[in-house]
């Protein structure tokens, strides 16, 4: 498989003038490939949350068209990706854990029982 990472410091190339978030999805949306590894580290960090759901809905049609990601994330729109695999990190071990488990869930409930119907209809 190949392999890209990309530098947050090139990550603007040759588009026209917009939004750091605007830059950073048109870059997913238009570099991301099928069948690629992507390594991601707070990606959700200059997004609102509508733009959350866009990266969610763009990161999930790239897995079902084979690509893998890694990405560190404290977003409770992000954890709900589809099918995901959710990795607890802690000091001492890393274990799975279910979305409605993770921290950013259970502090973000109430807004979420608003957000994740609105992903599964996004996603069909």
């Amino acid at each position: 498989k190949k392999m890209f990472l990309i530098p947050i410091a090139i990550m603007v190339v040759n588009i026209t003038p917009a939004t750091h978030s605007e830059s950073f999805l048109t870059l997913i949306q238009n570099r991301f490939n099928q069948n690629s590894l992507y390594i991601l580290d707070e990606p959700e960090a200059s997004l609102s949350p509508q733009r959350q759901l866009t990266l969610l809905i763009t990161i999930y049609e790239l897995a079902k068209q084979g690509s893998q990601f890694i990405i560190a994330s404290h977003s409770p729109i992000l954890l709900g990706i589809p099918e995901a695999k959710i990795l607890n990190l802690t000091s001492k071990e890393i274990t799975p854990i279910d979305y409605q488990d993770t921290e950013s869930y259970t502090n973000n409930r109430t807004s979420l029982l608003i957000i994740v119907p609105s992903i599964n209809k996004l996603i069909k």
